[in-house]
Formats: C-alpha cells, structure tokens, sequence
C-alpha cells in the first residue's frame, strides 16, 4: 500500500472521517497516511511532502524565469527602438533583426531562436 506524508498546510490540527471508518488527523508534523485518504487530506486542506518538494523546485527556479523574462523584455525593447529610430541597417534583407548588433547592444549574446520568437511577437502585435 502506497503512502505519503501529510500536515497541515496553515499548520491549524485537521481531523478528516471517511465513511469506511478511518479518522485521521493531521496538523503541523508529518503524518504518514495511506492512498485511499489522500484525496480527503488535500480536500481538507493538508499538503503532501511531494507537493512541497515541487513547490521548493518551483521557487528555486523562480530567479532563473525572472532573468528569462528581463532578457526578452531587454531584446524587445532594442528591437522595438531600432524600429522606432528606422535602423535599417541592423535588419537583413529578409527584414529579421541581425544579431551582431543587438548583441553589441545587450552586452551578451542572445539566442536566434529566442530573437525569432520575440521578433515575431512583435510583428503579430502591430
């Protein structure tokens, strides 16, 4: 039989009946419960020791989308200057932004394919 552990997510006792009989309860240690009171423990507002892990990975990774999310907002904004100024000669032919120079521009080397994605939001939202 699978288990898990559980407590209280705002760390306030949870006393959780099920009708085959089973009561559990659950406040700000852990408690380990078996597969078929899972359900009841997450309805009665308890987190699972695995949820927890994710969330942690989530908040780890959370500074990593935020430099991720500043870096497209700096080559959107050089890209929508170069459009605002007329700079054609950082355009290629085919009228795509060259790399060089926004390179030159952020001070760090952009990747082509996240230069295409947001040169292509920027098309769709004229």
């Amino acid at each position: 039989m699978n288990r898990k552990n559980f407590k209280a997510s705002d760390n306030i006792e949870k006393y959780i009946a099920m009708t085959n009989g089973h009561t559990f309860r659950i406040g700000a240690e852990w408690v380990l419960i078996p597969e078929f009171a899972w359900q009841a423990c997450y309805a009665a507002g308890c987190i699972s020791e695995d949820i927890l892990k994710g969330m942690m990975a989530d908040l780890q990774a959370a500074p990593e989308v935020q430099k991720r999310i500043n870096k497209d907002s700096d080559i959107r904004s050089i890209l929508k200057g170069w459009i605002e100024e007329n700079k054609l000669e950082n355009f290629n032919t085919n009228g795509t932004p060259k790399i060089n120079p926004l390179n030159e521009e952020l001070g760090w080397r952009a990747d082509r394919a996240v230069v295409n994605r947001i040169w292509f939001e920027i098309q769709e939202n004229k």
